[in-house]
């Protein structure tokens, strides 16, 4: 009997771009069930083989008719897609094997369809009794692969209602994606656009390592069967509220666990049986035409082949190790230069923003690095471009001063300072560029900001492409005259810099409110860069190579407790932060903190702000579980405000968040005169690593034998101790502080008169 006839894998790989992790899974996959169904496998990029079935992956990448005329070629198309095939692309009649849920469409074009999955016992894949209990851990949802702007708009909205949220994009190496996806209680997939699919591929990843899966579908016909009872799936308009509604659900674990079970239960054997059936059979027709031609294998020439899509790739790769400072983006910069020589400056901002997005919150890049000073070139090339068309005549007065941001929010230290920026000055202008589109045309949507913001003109640019609200931009600056601009824009936006920077105003202000991570703006040139804290400062000025200004974080002064504190018979703490700042699991998590303090002290632990209901549940039951009463946990949700709560309770000792401090809510505490236990524990070299703006240095931790033994130690000294706090308030972040360092980036003539 014949030997088999061999397979082999075939990656189109043109020179310098990248492939996604999902098309090294499913080569990884492919070789796998091949081999255990009893054929010789081999792999090579840019080869075809005359002597074995060739399986081409990514193959629109080269659409030569002469390779699937010269061997037994069959295409893998992984893009998850229900489009009807470009005109040739690929030569019609040949065999394709794809995972779109669109059977019909595929089969009428002489496809074999079938599932594509990254799915069984891979070496080195670990299944799902590796992965950690749902309710612990730390992650609530992670995206995987590409992001687009529709996504991001979603996931914004998600972490403002205080949602842990990560993106895993198609590059990030299949060990660390694999983590990130064992420590997430969902994996969301999301379609690109209104009318795009989903990339299925990725449910099949996490279902194989054991996390639940909710997706967007535009109808029910649009899941794959074999995924069928294996997903969540909801229409689009539906998504955050199903979302919501099953990290909320008591009965989610148990579906889920259903969910993944059922996966594993998937014959997927017999589906690669199948196509290989399908393949073999045509091999006696391609042996006795290769009869008639030479035997050879094909190398692709990329000089002479017919590529589609052969651009650099952009999308940024991970690095390795703690991240430098400067972050020198080259594939990206040069797709975004070649976009901008060919006309293409839509398409050159979504390159830049993406870009950005996908990169700055890398476990390698979050909290060690500040600057992308190769795509701040490329803005300051597009601030040259943009017209300001048909603006009307600018009005008489130049006093203005423009406050652009990309969004603001209901809570929240940035939004602060906007609005402590914004009543300090004579005329202000805040313009919010709604880069994830989150507003549009809702006036209900913006009406808490008029509230908000009373007094104070607030325009949100139209909902259109990035270019356009660029232009709508430098529309509006001409027309107002501005004497001053200040930038306050999220991380990954380039709209107020593109339009702006080839404006004449006389002082230009870059607030580097984002100061932990990397953002676009850093090393523009002609703007007064401002940080926030001491170590920003210092480090910027170190390395920008020139210096930059402290503007210090105010928060009005509401005064001191007025009752007497209490005595270290009754002493209670308190914290406050975004849910982000804390963790479900590990050595720090919340729960482990909460039983730490309240064995240490015996009074109350007062949380303040959003903890969903699981969370507060795992806490009061850690608490039973160590012996200490559930009740003298006491949540108290979103506040008005901070400072006026701290007065009211009877508390001894501000808790800084953890394991990621916070800052506005520090100084908020020290004004009203209480002593601050904050976290000192970050790996050296962070960015985190920013202590000046702690009183007390000696209530510093790092482990929580530490915190018990600084709540033990310093609990009589309280009062004294909050003392100290209330003066160093006054003294680094008081009103006139603030006002005296902005009067020297807008100019004193741009203030408001300090009023009683």
């Amino acid at each position: 009997m014949a030997d088999p006839i061999a397979v082999h894998l075939c990656l189109m790989h043109p020179p310098g771009t990248a492939h996604s992790q999902a098309v090294a899974d499913a080569i990884a996959q492919f070789r796998f069930r091949f081999e255990a169904l009893g054929r010789t496998v081999s792999t090579e990029p840019n080869r075809l083989r005359h002597d074995a079935i060739n399986f081409v992956f990514e193959p629109r990448r080269c659409a030569q008719a002469s390779l699937y005329e010269q061997h037994l070629a069959i295409a893998v198309d992984l893009a998850a897609t229900s489009r009807q095939r470009e005109p040739g692309v690929l030569p019609g009649g040949c065999l394709e094997v794809s995972d779109d849920p669109d059977q019909a469409a595929r089969i009428s074009l002489g496809v074999h369809a079938m599932p594509i999955l990254v799915h069984g016992p891979l070496p080195g894949r670990p299944g799902p009794a590796a992965a950690p209990p749902l309710s612990d851990r730390p992650l609530d949802i992670l995206l995987l692969g590409t992001v687009s702007p529709r996504q991001t708009a979603l996931l914004t909205r998600l972490e403002a209602q205080g949602r842990s949220v990560a993106v895993a994009p198609d590059t990030l190496p299949a060990d660390r994606r694999d983590a990130l996806v064992r420590q997430a209680r969902v994996v969301l997939l999301l379609a690109a656009s209104d009318s795009g699919s989903v990339a299925w591929q990725h449910a099949a990843t996490s279902l194989t390592l054991g996390t639940p899966v909710l997706c967007e579908m535009a109808a029910p016909s649009a899941l794959p069967a074999y995924l069928d009872g294996c997903v969540n799936g909801y229409p689009a308009g539906l998504i955050e509220e199903g979302l919501n509604h099953a990290l909320a659900s008591l009965s989610f674990a148990g579906r889920a666990r259903r969910q993944i079970e059922r996966f594993w239960q998937i014959d997927v054997g017999s589906c690669y049986a199948d196509m290989l059936a399908a393949a073999t059979s045509r091999w006696p027709a391609h042996r006795a035409a290769q009869a008639t031609r030479p035997a050879t294998d094909t190398a692709i020439s990329w000089a002479a082949a017919r590529t589609r899509h052969v651009e650099v790739d952009a999308r940024p790769q991970a690095p390795r190790g703690a991240a430098p400072l400067f972050q020198h983006m080259d594939g990206p910069a040069r797709q975004a230069e070649q976009l901008i020589a060919a006309g293409r400056y839509e398409d050159a901002l979504q390159t830049i923003a993406g870009t950005v997005h996908q990169h700055y919150c890398l476990p390698d890049v979050k909290h060690q690095a500040l600057y992308y000073p190769q795509l701040d070139q490329m803005i300051e090339r597009l601030s040259k471009l943009v017209d300001a068309g048909s603006a009307p005549a600018a009005e008489q007065f130049s006093d203005v001063t423009l406050i652009v941001a990309t969004e603001v929010y209901q809570i929240g230290g940035h939004t602060r300072v906007i609005e402590d920026i914004a009543r300090a000055v004579k005329r202000p202008v805040i313009v919010l560029t709604d880069l994830f589109g989150n507003y549009k045309a809702e006036d209900d949507k913006l009406q808490w900001i008029r509230d908000k913001f009373s007094g104070i003109h607030v325009v949100c640019l139209p909902a259109v492409g990035m270019w356009d609200k660029s232009q709508a931009l430098r529309r509006i600056v001409a027309h107002l005259n501005v004497d001053n601009i200040v930038y306050v824009q999220h991380h990954q936006d380039p709209i107020p810099f593109v339009a702006t920077l080839s404006h004449p105003a006389s002082r230009k202000t870059f607030v580097h409110h984002g100061d932990h991570n990397p953002s676009l703006g850093c090393t523009l040139k002609g703007l007064q860069h401002a940080d926030l804290s001491d170590l920003l400062q210092q480090t910027c000025t170190q390395h920008l190579g020139h210096q930059t200004t402290l503007l210090p974080m105010h928060v009005a002064d509401r005064g001191v407790r007025r009752s007497g504190a209490p005595d270290g018979r009754a002493l209670s703490v308190a914290t406050c932060g975004h849910p982000a700042k804390y963790s479900k699991s590990g050595e720090l998590a919340l729960h482990r903190i909460v039983a730490t303090v309240l064995q240490a002290v015996p009074g109350s632990f007062y949380h303040i702000g959003m903890l969903d209901e699981a969370w507060i549940t795992q806490i009061r039951e850690h608490l039973a579980a160590a012996g200490v009463a559930p009740g003298r946990f006491v949540p108290l949700g979103a506040v008005a405000s901070l400072w006026d709560t701290l007065l009211a309770l009877d508390v001894g000792f501000y808790l800084g968040s953890a394991p990621v401090g916070g800052g506005r809510s520090a100084i908020e505490a020290q004004g009203a005169a209480l002593p601050l236990i904050f976290y000192k524990g970050e790996h050296t070299g962070s960015l985190l690593q920013n202590y000046t703006l702690y009183a007390h240095q000696e209530l510093g931790w790092t482990t929580l034998d530490d915190l018990s033994s600084r709540l033990r130690t310093y609990a009589p000294q309280h009062k004294e101790l909050g003392q100290r706090a209330r003066a160093f308030y006054e003294e680094n972040f008081s009103a006139r502080r603030f006002r005296s360092v902005l009067g020297e980036l807008v100019s004193e003539a741009a203030l408001l008169p300090i009023t009683a």
